[in-house]
């Protein structure tokens, strides 16, 4: 769907989705500093490789905040439609390094999911 209202919406819908993006960020950082330095200081291995399980969802976040500020980018002579494939290939990127979405009830019951 093209047209001059069309880049306003993706605009508005990037403006939305940063903030959410950097707060995952950093909560997944804090989660995964704090689950190898119990695993460090513990020994245990299990906590230890946890943490450096949920390192990999931090640079997920990465991935998808590239991804969605180089979406938000307006059309230009190289790209005439603009960049929005960008968020689809950060989506494949986290897909194929192992991502799977955890899916709860949770999931279902939350405002964000329509």
């Amino acid at each position: 769907m093209a047209g001059p209202a069309r880049p306003g919406v993706l605009k508005a819908r990037y403006a939305q989705v940063s903030p959410v993006l950097w707060r995952v960020f950093f909560l997944n950082l804090i989660v995964a500093t704090a689950k190898i330095v119990l695993g460090l200081t513990s020994g245990a291995v299990s906590i230890l490789s946890d943490g450096f399980h949920s390192l990999t969802d931090t640079a997920s976040s990465i991935v998808a905040l590239v991804g969605v500020r180089i979406a938000s980018q307006p059309p230009d002579d190289d790209h005439p439609y603009g960049h929005r494939k960008f968020e689809t290939m950060a989506a494949v990127a986290r897909l194929q390094s192992g991502g799977r979405p955890t899916i709860t009830w949770l999931t279902f019951a939350s405002p964000s999911a329509s």
